[in-house]
């Protein structure tokens, strides 16, 4: 019986090992519990999340945030995952929940904020109603003047028509969509512009009359014949048949000075038609590089528009990225939103002015094929 006692005290002296997946498991909560106490009340790591200080941060750098020098926040949704923010990872869901709120309550601090101090803050309330209202009402401003315009292009286009200005005009989608191209070769010409044709045909046209005036000079000669017969009662033999045979010279020596004013009058005629034809020409050919060159230019901006659309695609996406982990006001999100609907809006414009300057150069050159069946 004794010896029974002193097993029982033995056993009781001596502590139980714990096994091994306890100790890892006490030993994570107790590091989730400190890192998530330090994290809510001491400091926390933050990353840049935009440009507004890029006076002395720049974007994505690292910084550490001391909540003690003005008083910690206490948290407002208390149930909440620790250490993750506003959204989990991979799924996008909240990381909290709304079944316990707390007011807003800060605890003492070391200090106060002064004038030119960094602090690190969440949006105020409703700042992103009061930035976005005018962004909307500017967009809805830009898309009335874009119906309008769209209703002017309309009612002029049924003008040129001869049709009711009100009749819907069919739009090639796809066509609108590509990059026109403009053929390089002969790229400067005007020759067949109806307007140079006509007045092509009316110089050789005063080039044939002034040719025709100085005929004057050389002698004309015309010679006549005339058989017949003058018999009685149809009667027709040898002594009634007859013939008259004539030679006729003109010759006009004696009306040089009114020949030589038709032949300058023809003559002038003549240059003044070719001085047109060389004036229309230079005409068309300026309108014709100008053409040219607001293509170039139109292009150019086409090309410059595409690639502002890749870097705001990409920003938005990034913007995305880091608002999803809960390290960027929605205010930011909807900047980086308005900055890629810029970007295509600029795209699809300056494609529309790519069109209009390749349509200017084919009215032009007078180029563009025209199926009349």
């Amino acid at each position: 019986m004794l010896f029974r006692r002193r097993k029982v005290a033995a056993t009781k002296g001596a502590k139980a090992k714990k096994p091994a997946w306890r100790e890892w498991l006490e030993a994570g909560v107790f590091a989730l519990f400190t890192a998530t106490l330090i994290r809510t009340f001491s400091c926390e790591a933050y990353t840049i999340p935009s440009g507004s200080m890029e006076g002395t941060l720049l974007i994505n750098d690292y910084l550490f945030v001391n909540k003690m020098a003005y008083g910690p926040r206490i948290p407002n949704t208390p149930l909440a995952l620790p250490l993750i923010h506003n959204t989990i990872p991979l799924t996008g869901g909240k990381s909290y929940t709304d079944a316990v709120e707390l007011k807003y309550h800060r605890l003492p601090g070391f200090g106060h904020v002064e004038r030119n101090d960094i602090v690190v803050f969440n949006g105020p309330s409703g700042d992103t109603a009061i930035i976005e209202k005018p962004e909307k009402q500017k967009i809805n401003a830009s898309i009335t003047e874009s119906e309008n315009n769209r209703k002017n292009a309309q009612a002029y286009f049924n003008f040129l028509l001869n049709k009711p200005l009100t009749e819907v005009v069919v739009i090639d989608t796809e066509a609108v969509a590509q990059l026109p191209n403009v053929v390089e070769d002969n790229a400067l010409d005007v020759t067949q512009r109806e307007e140079l044709l006509q007045l092509k045909d009316a110089t050789s046209i005063y080039a044939l009359n002034t040719q025709l005036k100085r005929a004057y000079l050389v002698p004309k000669v015309n010679t006549s014949l005339d058989l017949g017969s003058q018999g009685f009662n149809w009667q027709y033999d040898n002594k009634t048949q007859y013939y008259f045979w004539g030679v006729n010279l003109q010759w006009d020596l004696f009306a040089a000075g009114r020949n030589n004013y038709k032949i300058k009058q023809a003559s002038i005629d003549q240059a003044g038609s070719s001085i047109a034809y060389d004036d229309a020409e230079k005409s068309f050919m300026l309108q014709l590089t100008q053409a040219l060159n607001n293509y170039n230019s139109a292009l150019a901006n086409y090309k410059s528009a595409e690639e502002q659309l890749q870097l705001a695609t990409k920003y938005y996406n990034d913007q995305l990225k880091v608002y999803k982990e809960g390290q960027l006001l929605y205010i930011e999100l909807i900047d980086a939103l308005n900055q890629l609907t810029t970007a295509k809006l600029q795209e699809s414009i300056t494609l529309a002015n790519v069109h209009i300057a390749v349509a200017a150069i084919e009215r032009n050159k007078a180029s563009y094929p025209i199926n009349n069946k």
